[in-house]
């Protein structure tokens, strides 16, 4: 059984033991193959047991380490009576409970800000910017160019690592 934090959804709204068991409803009906099917798929079953306590039922005879240990959150109070267009487009602006909230989405990249009502506390880093490249090569050159300060594993591995030296 797990205990929620008493956090809130950006909006305000309290995140529930009501919020996991959508996302794993809705995790179960996504395309198969996909890694969040796959992921629902391990569960049993997902029960609400209080406004902040959830039961997750493993199926018989699987391991919990090779996957997350549970299924994650989505706000059902903003999903579950949702038009699919409207569901897309809350999916869309990522509403969570997290450290960070959507500033902008762009073609290209996604500007984040730090959520001041973050359970945890805010975060002492104000602004995220994440830039997407159509490969590992234009990463690189950003990366050169001095117009990103950080790409992550596997878009460049140790051997282009190498090249990359400061220009200043």
């Amino acid at each position: 059984m797990f205990r929620l934090r008493d956090a809130k959804w950006q909006d305000g709204e309290p995140v529930t033991a009501t919020d996991v068991r959508f996302a794993w409803q809705e995790d179960k009906i996504s395309s198969p193959g996909t890694l969040t099917r796959w992921t629902a798929d391990r569960i049993a079953d997902v029960q609400v047991v209080s406004a902040r306590d959830v039961r997750v039922l493993y199926r018989n005879g699987e391991r919990w380490d090779d996957y997350a240990l549970g299924p994650h959150v989505m706000p059902s109070h903003r999903l579950a009576q949702a038009t699919p267009s409207s569901a897309a487009r809350t999916r869309a602006s990522r509403s969570t409970p997290g450290a960070f909230a959507v500033a902008a989405w762009l073609p290209g990249s996604i500007t984040l800000s730090a959520y001041q009502g973050y359970v945890l506390g805010a975060p002492k880093l104000g602004r995220l910017e994440i830039h997407f490249f159509s490969s590992r090569a234009a990463a690189l050159q950003a990366l050169l160019r001095g117009d990103i300060d950080v790409a992550p594993w596997p878009v460049l591995e140790a051997e282009s690592g190498e090249d990359a030296r400061p220009l200043r």
